[in-house]
């Protein structure tokens, strides 16, 4: 009996022990804490990767998913739903550098609405992500808050003065045009749009340019008309990137040398002057009306008897600010007549040239 009991005891030990070996072998870990920041924010047209890698535990087989249910459902396509295009957009990659991939190109920038139907984009993107173990079990979870911030658009010959795009152009009976363009954004159903109402009618959109018609203004107008347009570019009706354009429409600007009397509109051409082939003379300076807009003055080139003419020595100046061109003393030139062309910078950007004939005897 004594034997009988010991072999007993023997299965008995055995069994426990291979029921303690295949519950450590199927245990399950912890509840993991996924520590990783609760919010992101991403310029529109911009890919983010948020790492999962650090979360999880040493020797342990997790893979992580995402959820979007938190997320508000918009209906953002004929065959889409919002939901729908965060999971094309925002994609998990597991394994041993395990991280969040998103593609805002794919999405709609936070808090827009639809400039077509009466719909919203959610102020946030709300992601559940879960950590599960071998068996499928949720053992940590964390909500996720994106933001998508719009993209910026860039409009040619402008300049960015505290967020505004601005810039000056002259009046005239032609088309004025300004381009549009939206670097890093995928054209994908996207289209341009310019909001009504607009402050003249002459104003158009035309692909992705802005026309101003001609109508606009008159060449011999003398006060500045300024718009203030806010284009953008949509994808599925909603503004996924925009920018506030200013342009201030000035009049034609008159500049050569000589004499301009405004009340008659009447202009003096004084641009043939014969001066000594010594040196040492200072023109007037040329006129530039309206009188505002005066900026620099430089020279572009220098011809000589209808040839090329390299100033080597440096014989012909002008004065930066106020066009008065100079020769200097005891110089070396040979007689002739030296034709100068001129540009002339205006305060607002806008460049003019004229031409200048010093007859040296």
């Amino acid at each position: 009996m004594f034997k009988n009991y010991t072999k007993f005891l023997a299965i008995a030990y055995t069994a426990l022990l291979q029921f303690s070996c295949s519950k450590d072998d199927d245990s399950s870990p912890d509840i993991i804490a996924i520590d990783i920041p609760t919010t992101f924010e991403v310029p529109y047209g911009e890919e983010i990767d948020i790492d999962l890698s650090g979360v999880l535990p040493e020797q342990k087989d997790i893979t992580f998913s995402l959820d979007f249910n938190e997320t508000t459902e918009v209906q953002v396509g004929n065959s889409i739903s919002l939901r729908e295009q965060l999971a094309r957009a925002i994609v998990i990659h597991n394994g041993d550098h395990a991280h969040i991939r998103c593609n805002s190109n794919m999405l709609y920038p936070n808090g827009i609405t639809s400039e077509i139907e009466n719909k919203r984009i959610p102020d946030a993107y709300k992601i559940l992500v879960l950590a599960r173990d071998r068996n499928e079990k949720i053992v940590g979870e964390q909500i996720v808050s994106l933001k998508i911030l719009p993209g910026k658009i860039d409009i040619k010959g402008t300049e960015n003065s505290s967020g505004i795009l601005f810039t000056y152009a002259l009046y005239s009976n032609e088309d004025t045009a300004f381009e549009l363009t939206a670097p890093f954004i995928s054209g994908d159903n996207t289209s341009w749009f310019l909001p009504e109402p607009v402050e003249d009618a002459s104003i158009r959109l035309d692909n992705n340019k802005i026309i101003f018609s001609g109508i606009e203004g008159n060449p011999a107008r003398q006060e500045e008309t300024k718009y203030d347009l806010k284009p953008s570019l949509l994808k599925n009706g909603f503004p996924i990137a925009s920018a506030s354009f200013q342009v201030i429409f000035i009049p034609e600007l008159k500049f050569f040398y000589g004499i301009y009397l405004p009340e008659g509109d009447m202009s003096i051409l004084l641009n043939l002057l014969h001066l000594s082939v010594a040196g040492g003379s200072k023109t007037s300076a040329p006129v530039l009306y309206p009188a505002e807009y005066k900026g620099t003055f430089e020279i572009v080139s220098i011809e000589k008897d209808g040839l090329p003419f390299e100033d080597i020595n440096r014989i012909f100046g002008i004065v930066e600010d106020t066009g008065e061109v100079t020769t200097q003393e005891n110089n070396t030139l040979d007689p002739g007549d030296y034709l100068l062309t001129i540009k002339a910078i205006s305060s607002t950007g806008i460049e003019r040239t004229t031409t200048l004939t010093l007859a040296l005897e």
